[in-house]
């Protein structure tokens, strides 16, 4: 799937994934990208910051058709997790120190939409409608796959701690399932709406844009419910970052002056 999320940040996290129906993504990386330096210490002790232009996750969630739509179509659910598996910065491998040992970061999220199809035994189209996410942090380990009752479950060892560091919820996005052979994608943005002070040590007081890119195969795609659902256990995919354009005060300005303008053929009218 594929995904993009805005924010505004302070020294911030700006930007990040949510996989729905079964990827999240929002096009090739056309952009430079931008380097962004974390630091989990904020919320695990110890560990190091890290730098990276890319972050690299995994992809445990389960996608539910509920239904006939208002208007058309099949109603769908989506629920999961997207662990931080590792990172990038320049086409290299960064593995950050205590990553996925003495800490994790990754995104719990749920979603609604409509698609074409009325289940995943054919191929279908569908555009989301709601989005929400939060991102945790979490100093101790964290396990994550499909139970046998196929819910993706996100489960930390005992005595960790969990901080909140984002959420954030949806604008628009659409989606793609491919029966034969099997996969699943999609696109959409979010924005964050709250976020851990120091967090993202740099770049700071910057508007960032995030890009993600998600391939789910039949590798990991499973098909549940006599076609009425799928989840995927591990689907791999990655986020980047580029900084967002924001008006220039004369640009403000010359708005101002057309909605000032605006109102006054209206009184006049």
């Amino acid at each position: 799937m594929k995904t993009c999320f805005v924010k505004r940040v302070g020294g911030l996290l700006a930007c990040t994934v949510m996989a729905v129906t079964g990827v999240v993504t929002n096009g090739a990386h056309a952009a430079p990208l931008l380097p962004v330096t974390f630091d989990p210490g904020v919320f695990a002790p110890s560990n190091p910051a890290f730098t990276a232009d890319k972050l690299n996750l995994l992809d445990f969630s389960r996608v539910d058709a509920t239904g006939p739509a208002v208007g058309g179509g099949t109603a769908f659910l989506e629920k999961g997790f997207l662990q931080v598996n590792n990172a990038s910065l320049a086409n290299n491998t960064v593995n950050p120190t205590g990553n996925r040992t003495a800490y994790n970061l990754y995104f719990a999220f749920s979603g609604t939409g409509v698609q074409s199809a009325s289940s995943f035994t054919s191929s279908s189209l569908g555009t989301f409608k709601t989005l929400h996410y939060t991102l945790y942090g979490v100093n101790g380990a964290t396990s994550f796959g499909i139970d046998s009752s196929n819910n993706p479950f996100a489960t930390n060892a005992a005595g960790t701690t969990v901080t909140d560091l984002a959420q954030g919820d949806l604008i628009a996005g659409t989606t793609n399932f491919s029966a034969n052979p099997l996969g699943a994608g999609a696109n959409l943005s979010a924005t964050y709406i709250r976020d851990l002070a120091g967090f993202i040590v740099s770049p700071a007081q910057a508007t960032l844009n995030l890009q993600g890119a998600f391939n789910n195969d039949a590798n990991i795609v499973t098909v549940i419910n006599g076609g009425t659902g799928f989840t995927l256990n591990g689907g791999g995919g990655d986020v980047t970052f580029n900084t967002v354009p924001v008006p220039e005060p004369l640009s403000i300005a010359l708005l101002g002056v057309g909605l000032l303008g605006l109102g006054f053929v209206r009184r006049n009218c």
